[in-house]
């Protein structure tokens, strides 16, 4: 029987899983119970996953996404932005309170730290080459995102956008980091997902942060054309 490939990781899995391709097995850990063991080095997936990841003729991990969110989606009480370092000509709204972007990337490398500790035990079950995809960037239009945040019945302030994609950014940089040390390459989503500022295409969401469907769909056939998931032998 021919070997799949394996997706594996936390809610952003689900645009994958809903593409629905039959060449790809969705593997998402929030919706399986006591995914983890503890083992000698580190947390473990639990067998029946990890002969899953093993099988998997590649594997597309999808950790972390939800910290950049939970800091940036909803406006503070006391505003605020930041320079990003990698891309300093981006726009700042100097009327806020700017906060250095090395105590961002502290905060949020905090935030993920769960899921940076699980990458070890991904890459210990696999025995193909893992490639890391990054979440989609935010949308730009907050009248897209509002209708998602009422909340037990309150409104929420979305947060500026800007701020938010530079978080988004950021967030992926923390994660990248922490795959280049397991050898781990990452991957941005693809230009096709993309409005003409590098905001998420309206029409490709699910919801408030997630992509959809037709977003896997693109996502997939992004990495078809770069090689990543090549047709069995």
């Amino acid at each position: 029987m021919s070997r799949g490939f394996v997706s594996i990781g936390h809610s952003h899995i689900n645009a994958l899983a809903l593409a629905r391709d039959p060449a790809l097995d969705a593997i998402n850990l929030r919706e399986i119970e006591g995914p983890w063991l503890d083992g000698q080095d580190g947390w473990r997936l639990r067998d029946d996953l990890a002969e899953q990841v093993f099988r998997g003729r590649g594997v597309f991990m999808l950790m972390g996404g939800g910290a950049p969110v939970m800091l940036s989606l909803l406006e503070y009480p006391r505003r605020f932005d930041f320079v990003l370092p990698s891309a300093p000509d981006l726009p700042l709204d100097e009327t806020r309170e700017i906060v250095p972007a090395e105590a961002l990337r502290a905060v949020l490398t905090e935030a993920s730290a769960s899921h940076i500790e699980s990458i070890a035990g991904i890459v210990r079950a696999a025995s193909a080459p893992i490639t890391q995809l990054h979440p989609p960037p935010p949308l730009a239009d907050e009248a897209l995102i509002k209708p998602h945040l009422a909340w037990n019945g309150v409104a929420h302030v979305v947060a500026a956008k800007w701020l938010r994609y530079k978080f988004w950014r950021l967030h992926c940089e923390v994660m990248d980091a922490a795959c280049e040390s397991h050898g781990i390459r990452s991957r941005l989503p693809p230009r096709s997902v993309l409005d003409d500022q590098g905001f998420l295409r309206p029409g490709l969401h699910a919801d408030a942060v997630h992509g959809n469907a037709a977003y896997g769909r693109l996502v997939l056939d992004d990495l078809r054309a770069a090689g990543l998931m090549t047709p069995a032998p």
